[in-house]
């Protein structure tokens, strides 16, 4: 109750006049001079309502398409980094084109990361079309379901018609969603004009909207983690109302990011325990209100693939899991979300694989208690021979395809290896191997021309 209360008593800004007065006119009270809008607790509550319980969003060819309210937790990358940790250099560096067209074919193909989002957008691009750019990219060389977050409007509507080309018409694309649209209101409590338009053209078309406010505790939230809390979630609720007055039944998922800030540095705090904890209360309150979850999971301050990036990223991620989320994210983050990382996105791949068995939990029945199968093996013997053994290895059993069992004198052997070097290797052996599923040749051209467009009419 204490959001309703902040968005009774306080308000909410909301910089578009013909929004304030859709809100007007459903019972707020709106000053449309400040573009502040004070919403009574039943108008939130009849938006929850209208909200999809049930959201699927789906992949290119459904081999990825992931139920949002079926138990399972499914990870994504990060989204708009800035700079990628070169592979060869192992130095922080802007991104370029074709940076992200490999980190496009990385996820494709990775089996712990479900889906995919815009990771980092390439420096050797105009600005002004960046996230377009981006968003052709990730479509074009993975086949998994994309998190879009546009610039603006203008950049939306290109977006979707990238979508559109591959599916066919708008009514398809509302029907199978390809692509989710990203917003973040501006914390504390402010949605721009931007971000308000393109709340209003997604859910007009009926695309999924990622809600994403981004408060700083004890910079623009509240220092206390319940403050936090309280707030991000008048921001969503507020959010989600707008998307639902649009269009009742617009998908909407609840997908906060908040983080501590470090007061003695004045920067965001992605490995801190509280971002974990954070996250996973996240998760609770979206349960509560009936909508799924995609939380922040593996966030690292670290610059490197180092043990701070290991143990912050598997405590951010294991978390909110654990709470039930229906997303995570952060696959391939690094500084931050400053920076993103080719071998961090496999060494991720790893770790999302471990919490997934973690989720899954243990299976106990007649077969699994195994009782016959220890009458049989008896005191003294063995069990590798069994058939039983065979059978439930790997369900039971996580199996690693980067960490290493190996005793010391088998790793010496083999190299003796680093885990950051062998995610190099992989990543090198992904790339050599792996093809992404191409699209028909009529798309890409299609794709060729809304690009040109873009160019031509955003680029100054």
């Amino acid at each position: 109750m204490a959001s309703m209360k902040v968005l009774e008593d306080v308000g909410i800004i909301i910089r578009m006049k013909a929004a304030l007065q859709l809100l007007a006119d459903t019972g707020a009270s709106v000053d449309l001079e400040t573009g502040i809008a004070r919403i009574p607790t039943s108008l939130i509550e009849e938006g929850i309502k209208k909200a999809p319980q049930e959201i699927t969003l789906y992949s290119r060819d459904h081999r990825h398409d992931a139920d949002l309210m079926g138990g399972k937790t499914y990870l994504h990358p990060t989204g708009g980094t800035i700079y990628v940790i070169d592979s060869g250099t192992g130095e922080s560096r802007q991104a370029t084109i074709a940076d992200l067209e490999e980190m496009a074919r990385v996820v494709d193909v990775l089996e712990n990361i479900h889906l995919c989002a815009m990771i980092t957008f390439p420096n050797d691009i105009p600005p002004e079309v960046r996230d377009i750019y981006a968003a052709e990219i990730m479509l074009r060389f993975s086949s998994k379901h994309l998190l879009a977050p546009p610039y603006n409007s203008r950049n939306l509507n290109y977006i979707i018609k990238l979508a559109t080309t591959i599916v066919g018409d708008i009514r398809k694309l509302k029907k199978e969603p390809l692509i989710s649209i990203v917003v973040s209101p501006d914390s504390p409590l402010q949605y721009s004009e931007e971000v308000v338009a393109m709340v209003i053209e997604s859910a007009k078309i009926g695309i999924p909207i990622s809600i994403l406010p981004t408060p700083l505790a004890g910079g623009t939230s509240p220092v206390t983690l319940a403050g936090t809390l309280v707030q991000l979630n008048a921001e969503i609720l507020a959010g989600n109302l707008l998307a639902q007055l649009t269009n009742p039944g617009t998908p909407v998922t609840y997908s906060p990011r908040p983080t501590p800030m470090d007061m003695s540095v004045g920067t965001p705090s992605y490995g801190a325990i509280e971002y974990g904890m954070m996250s996973a209360a996240s998760v609770q309150l979206a349960r509560h209100y009936g909508l799924p979850s995609d939380v922040g999971g593996f966030g690292t301050n670290s610059k490197m693939m180092d043990e701070q990036a290991a143990f912050e990223k598997a405590l951010s991620g294991l978390l909110p899991a654990l709470a039930g989320t229906s997303l995570l994210d952060g696959a391939g983050l690094l500084e931050a979300d400053m920076a993103s990382s080719l071998e961090q996105l496999v060494i991720d791949d790893e770790v999302s694989g471990m919490i997934s068995r973690a989720v899954s939990g243990m299976d106990v029945g007649e077969e699994t208690l195994a009782l016959d199968v220890i009458r049989r093996v008896g005191p003294r013997g063995h069990f590798l021979k069994e058939e039983h053994t065979r059978r439930y290895l790997r369900r039971e059993h996580f199996i690693p395809v980067l960490f290493d069992r190996n005793a010391r004198q088998s790793w010496q052997k083999r190299g003796g290896k680093s885990v950051s070097v062998l995610a190099k290797e992989r990543v090198t052996e992904l790339l050599r191997r792996h093809e992404p599923a191409p699209l028909d040749k009529e798309i890409v051209t299609e794709f060729q021309l809304i690009l040109a467009n873009a160019m031509k009419e955003l680029v100054h």
